[in-house]
C-alpha cells in the first residue's frame, strides 16, 4: 500500500504463489467477467442483512466502482469502509475485519 507492504513476509509469498499457479486464461476471464457482469440485480432481491468490508484505499477494485454499487443493490446492507486499508482487508486489517464482523453478528 503506497509502495509499502502491509503483509508479512510469510502471508506475502503465499499469495504470490496462489497467484502464480493460476491459469492465465482463467484470470484473463475472471477479468473480463468483473468488468462486463452486474450482480446488482441480482442483489436487489437480498432479503437477509448483508456486511460489506472495503478498504478504503483498494486500489484493485476500488470502492466507489464496487462495493458501492454493489452496496446500494441490497436493501438490507450495512457498509463498513476501512481506513487505511488496502484490498484483501480480512489479511493486512485484521482486528478491523474481526470487529467489523463481530459487530454485524452482535456478538
Amino acid at each position: 500500500m503506497n509502495g509499502e507492504c502491509v503483509l508479512d513476509e510469510a502471508t506475502r509469498q503465499y499469495h504470490l504463489h496462489l497467484a502464480a499457479s493460476a491459469s492465465p486464461q482463467a484470470v484473463s476471464d475472471m477479468v473480463a467477467s468483473w468488468l462486463s457482469a452486474s450482480h446488482a440485480p441480482d442483489l436487489a432481491g437480498t432479503a437477509v442483512p448483508t456486511l460489506i468490508v472495503h478498504g478504503e484505499c483498494d486500489a484493485f477494485m476500488p470502492y466507489g466502482t464496487s462495493a458501492a454499487v454493489l452496496g446500494r443493490a441490497v436493501p438490507s446492507r450495512r457498509t463498513v469502509l476501512v481506513p487505511t486499508a488496502p484490498h484483501g482487508v480480512p489479511l493486512t486489517h485484521p482486528h478491523q475485519w474481526n470487529s467489523a464482523v463481530l459487530s454485524f453478528l452482535d456478538l
